[in-house]
């Protein structure tokens, strides 16, 4: 065989198709929580008691559905923060007028602040931060014991998805958060009562317990969170 024969016989190489772009979509950026700045003066002007509602105006657009931190300062030298979501909102030269829907166990929170304001009430202390989280429950008194789940849980004390007749506000009771080997049991006492559109809902203020173990329980429900 030649070595024209050999060039000749030898296939060409097989032509690569050009890549083709990508069409997959880019997922969405998760907004921000927007935070507002409020004094307190502010505040119990803005605020509607029968709608529950918070109506205050930012530099910032904000849209309905948006989750926001609300600032509030000038409460005896103590800055509190309520929680919520835009129900409403309207752009006018420049600003925007939000309406906030407080979150339920930030509630006690405003009514705090305006009985400050009225006079009502004593100078107010920062709060301990709270957590959302549903831990389950074991509620005894001289009832007996009573299972449920807390909706949010801070050093201070828990907010309870009650279970059973409503309890009397000032009630002392015992509670154990936790299952299994991560517990922490506390004396605690009815500190508010309400219902809202989920059912009874009632908040305890620890009075004396396991707070070592609760500040480990809380420590892994923060690493857990922001593993997701």
């Amino acid at each position: 065989m030649t070595l024209f024969q050999v060039f000749r016989a030898s296939p060409k190489p097989a032509t690569q198709p050009p890549d083709r772009p990508s069409h997959r979509p880019t997922p969405a950026a998760t907004p921000a929580v927007e935070v507002i700045s409020v004094e307190a003066w502010a505040l119990a002007k803005a605020w509607r008691a029968a709608e529950r509602r918070l109506v205050v105006t930012t530099q910032s657009p904000v849209g309905r559905g948006r989750r926001v931190v609300v600032n509030v300062s000038g409460v005896g030298g103590v800055s509190l923060s309520l929680t919520g979501s835009v129900t409403a909102a309207r752009a006018t030269g420049g600003t925007c007028h939000a309406e906030i829907a407080v979150d339920e166990d930030r509630l006690p929170v405003v009514e705090r602040i305006l009985g400050f304001l009225a006079g009502n009430a004593e100078a107010l202390k920062a709060r301990a931060p709270r957590y959302k989280l549903a831990l389950p429950a074991v509620v005894s008194s001289e009832a007996g014991h009573t299972y449920m789940n807390t909706f949010s849980v801070s050093q201070a004390g828990c907010g309870l998805a009650w279970s059973g007749p409503p309890p009397r506000q000032g009630r002392g009771v015992l509670i154990r958060l936790g299952s299994g080997t991560r517990t922490a049991a506390f004396r605690a006492l009815i500190a508010w009562v309400r219902t809202d559109a989920k059912g009874l809902r009632v908040g305890l203020r620890f009075l004396a317990g396991e707070e070592t173990k609760l500040t480990a329980m809380l420590g892994e429900a923060q690493r857990g969170a922001a593993a997701n």
